[in-house]
């Protein structure tokens, strides 16, 4: 039996923000476990490494428009490519709604609060503000 290590195990409950549940704005979203203060960074994600996959081409390779459909909604779209990792994983940033009145910013691959957020409150981003071509219509 492997030794358990209660620090790690702490250290993970004294850092523990955000959970999932239904979403008010659009199917799932990121909710505040707990009231959150102002400019504490939630989560990183660095989608550098994507490269763009021509939505054509995969119609093309017969995926289905059900499986196309979904990629559109979880992951960036732009031009008719839609930007995935050799070892695609969904993320936190993949179930984050769109609002105008959000309560996250995006710095350098960093979501940070812009403001305090109180306990079961929704995390939201106003994607407008950073992507330049989207699938929906603001506040949808």
């Amino acid at each position: 039996m492997s030794k358990i290590n209660i620090n790690k195990i702490v250290d993970w409950l004294d850092n523990y923000y955000i959970y999932l549940s239904c979403s008010k704005h659009h199917g799932v979203g990121i909710f505040a476990a707990r009231n959150i203060p102002v400019d504490t960074i939630l989560f990183y994600y660095n989608n550098d490494s994507a490269i763009p996959i021509s939505i054509d081409e995969m119609k093309r390779i017969e995926i289905p428009n059900s499986v196309i459909n979904v990629l559109k909604r979880l992951y960036h779209e732009r031009d008719g490519y839609i930007f995935l990792k050799e070892n695609q994983d969904l993320t936190w940033v993949n179930l984050m709604n769109h609002n105008k009145n959000c309560n996250l910013k995006y710095k350098d691959g960093y979501y940070i609060s812009n403001r305090e957020i109180k306990t079961h409150e929704e995390l939201t981003i106003n994607y407008l503000t950073w992507r330049n071509k989207l699938n929906f219509k603001e506040n949808e």
